[in-house]
């Protein structure tokens, strides 16, 4: 009872948190074209008011996994400092919404606008001040479920990468693997996942658009951005929340790939679909059952792309889901070897699979958006609130953590707002 309290309090001063920030979005953003200030303290509003969504929807996730005790403890210590600034903010929102703050956009000039109550420096800089300190209390909080969540699905990656090294130690599998000179891409995976920032991508695992696709028969997500926004980042952590959502059901597989600039073998489709293919067969019971098929008709050399794909539809159909992540379609070169990519991902979702379920990264180039051909809700634009969180967390992070920093401390609201500003989402 005592964790559903705590969990019932965090829940209601999140709640209101996010309230408060609406509200105040909500005001402030009808002027913010107008006035540089203006604008960014609704930035900072909208970014707060992401970061309360987020933490609301890890505490709902943790209690409905009935793992609430010590973690919500954590938590609930480290937003205590918060609940006394939300309710400062809420009667800054009363004010706001006196007589006079609505009669501001109809009697007050833009010129004479800074001599208003809401519009002051003074007041945008206590509003400024609370807003850094808010986020300071909620990143702590964060940190704590996200640490949990990190430690959880370290020890789930273990359990992937037990399923990929069948490769290496089955006999049979290793002899395919060699045979079809086939990327390893879990190496991709590995170098990847150890340079991100625990809290990367979690914008997108506590969106809709992550828990419908999971769900939705035949689901489809492009992911697309420009260069260094993290989308490699962001796979890494798709996937291994993917393994996670799976992990406990039956005939349910999941397999990904990385394209690279580096590796000639990891830009073609007969590398994507020969890493895909392994994958998913040594997830299945009797796995070798099409790759010995495949392997009698073309021993003495490699099978052509048709032949994968016919080999890969039919190890798909056999499972009751399969998760397919590709990542950074961009890295395979526009004149040797992408158009045969697209040319496979489009003959993948043209089987209309309804147990299949396929996301892509890449740069929003002509080719790759003519031949994905999203529909609405399809594609995600790496352009959001959620990668400038991500950002700000890792900056506030570094700032915290590099000795070297400290002797600005002082100033570290400042340069943390000038870094993720100015970032342009990378």
């Amino acid at each position: 009872m005592a964790e559903l309290s705590i969990a019932s309090g965090i829940v209601g001063l999140l709640s209101l948190g996010i309230q408060v920030t609406q509200s105040l979005i909500s005001f402030y953003s009808a002027y913010k074209d107008q006035d540089g200030d203006l604008a960014k303290i609704t930035q900072n509003f909208e970014d707060l008011q992401g970061i309360f969504q987020s933490l609301e929807s890890a505490v709902q996730d943790r209690q409905s996994q009935g793992d609430m005790d010590e973690v919500l403890k954590e938590v609930d210590k480290a937003m205590q400092g918060c609940h006394e600034i939300i309710e400062e903010l809420q009667k800054e929102c009363q004010k706001l919404h006196t007589d006079l703050g609505l009669s501001l956009k109809g009697h007050i000039q833009v010129a004479g606008r800074r001599a208003a109550y809401p519009f002051r420096k003074s007041t945008l800089q206590k509003l400024k001040e609370d807003v850094s300190e808010i986020c300071e209390s909620l990143s702590l909080a964060l940190n704590v479920l996200q640490l949990k969540s990190y430690n959880q699905t370290q020890y789930e990656l273990l359990e992937l990468k037990s399923l990929l090294e069948r490769i290496n130690t089955s006999q049979f599998f290793s002899m395919i693997r060699n045979w079809l000179m086939a990327p390893d891409a879990f190496i991709d995976h590995n170098a990847i996942y150890a340079k991100r920032h625990p809290s990367t991508g979690l914008w997108f695992i506590n969106s809709h658009h992550f828990t419908d696709w999971l769900v939705e028969h035949n689901s489809f997500l492009w992911i697309n951005g420009v260069p260094g926004c993290g989308k490699s980042f962001l796979c890494s952590t798709t996937i291994e929340h993917t393994f996670h959502e799976i992990k406990d059901k039956h005939e349910v597989g999941i397999a990904f790939f990385y394209f690279s600039f580096t590796d000639k073998m990891k830009q073609s489709s007969y590398g994507m679909l020969c890493a895909l293919l392994l994958q998913l067969s040594v997830q299945l019971q009797d796995g070798e059952k099409d790759l010995e098929q495949l392997h009698r008709l073309y021993k003495l050399g490699t099978p052509p792309v048709g032949a994968l794909l016919d080999s890969l539809r039919s190890v798909l159909c056999r499972f009751h889901e399969a998760f397919i992540l590709l990542d950074a379609l961009d890295e395979s070169p526009q004149d040797c070897g992408r158009e045969g990519v697209l040319e496979a991902i489009e003959t993948i979702r043209k089987w209309d699979l309804p147990g299949l379920h396929l996301l892509v990264t890449s740069r929003d180039l002509l080719d790759i958006s003519q031949s994905l051909n999203p529909s609405h809700g399809q594609a995600i634009s790496m352009k959001n609130p959620g990668v400038n969180r991500d950002i700000a967390i890792f900056v506030s992070d570094q700032l915290k953590e590099d000795q070297q920093l400290q002797r600005w401390k002082a100033r570290h609201s400042d340069i943390q707002e000038q870094l993720t500003q100015h970032a342009q989402g990378v």
